[in-house]
């Protein structure tokens, strides 16, 4: 069967994929609802994401991405549970510095996620694409993604979750230097005490961006997403790793137990006001840290100020500009 205009779903019928084309994957031109799959951008650990077109309703025109559970993935409940738990969640989220989700669509039992095509490219391939170039991101290019960051995840603990697996690969930098969080696959509302249980002890999440009561399969709260963003901060601004280890126990053990590096110890140019956030922002005991993404975000401003580093918004842009087009791209 190939997929095209005459294949759109009747209303209130399901269209249903075969077992055959449901496992070969090649899903281009596929008609859900009113998105029409164009291709295929990235396979993840959990997920497809591909570029889909909107041919129907107010957004008719737009494009936008398309997650797909991958299809062994279906006969797995706790897989299909934490798809259909970011959709919801996402559903419910409106703030700049957050990808927009616009709901879940399912085929049998084949199922999508709408979301914003947000554009631009991640901190992390920038990141990567200007050291090959023998460059760094500018400091206040960093400093304005960060403030970016926080702004979304202030939004998120507002609304009573966190994200638990803030990284660099999940935050997106557009060409007009805004940011946006993406990725709510691991997200989870916060219980009645504040934290979010590990009931199972399973490490879900990024090793070399963990809290260390993460890798303890401890419960979480807003912190445990602070420290993974400071570790972000870190290594933007040294322009090197900084737990992350060829072998993932490795890798676990330093974010457990190794104290950060001074920032001005891998980067002498390093402003001291940052390098002085970042020894709180960092601390392994949560108590330490800063306590909220709107104390940091205050904290941010006025390190900045006291750096003299101009608005990073500029620099950003231009940063993607440069080097989002010398990015390694997905298959």
């Amino acid at each position: 069967m190939k997929h095209g205009s005459h294949n759109r779903p009747v209303p209130g019928l399901p269209f249903l994929l075969s077992e055959a084309e449901q496992e070969k994957g090649d899903l281009s031109g596929l008609l859900l609802g009113d998105y029409r799959l164009v291709a295929k951008l990235a396979t993840g650990g959990m997920a497809e994401v591909w570029l889909a077109d909107v041919i129907g309703g107010r957004d008719a025109g737009r494009s936008v991405v398309v997650k797909r559970l991958l299809p062994f993935l279906r006969r797995q409940p706790d897989c299909v549970q934490r798809f259909r738990s970011e959709a919801e969640l996402g559903s419910r989220l409106s703030h700049p510095n957050l990808a927009r989700c616009y709901g879940l669509l399912q085929l049998g039992d084949d199922l999508f996620l709408a979301q914003e095509l947000v554009g631009g490219e991640t901190l992390a391939l920038l990141s990567a694409a200007a050291r090959r170039d023998g460059s760094r991101l500018l400091p206040e290019a960093v400093v304005h993604a960060f403030s970016g960051l926080l702004s979304a995840l202030q939004h998120l603990h507002g609304q009573q979750l966190v994200h638990a697996d803030v990284n660099p690969e999940n935050v997106v930098a557009r060409p007009d230097g805004t940011v946006k969080l993406i990725d709510l696959g691991l997200a989870q509302p916060l219980g009645p005490d504040g934290s979010v249980p590990s009931p199972d002890g399973a490490l879900r999440g990024t090793p070399s961006y963990m809290s260390p009561e993460q890798v303890k399969s401890r419960p979480l709260d807003a912190r445990s997403d602070l420290f993974s963003a400071a570790i972000t901060l870190w290594e933007l601004l040294a322009n090197r790793p900084l737990f992350s280890a060829e072998v993932e126990f490795e890798t676990l053990r330093r974010v457990r137990e190794l104290p950060a590096p001074p920032l001005r110890a891998v980067w002498p140019e390093a402003p001291v006001s940052l390098e002085r956030l970042l020894v709180r922002a960092l601390a392994k005991d949560p108590a330490q840290r800063f306590q909220s993404a709107a104390e940091l975000l205050q904290e941010l401003g006025e390190a900045a100020s006291r750096a003299g580093l101009p608005d990073g918004q500029p620099s950003l842009a231009a940063a993607v500009a440069q080097w989002a087009p010398k990015a390694p791209k997905a298959d």
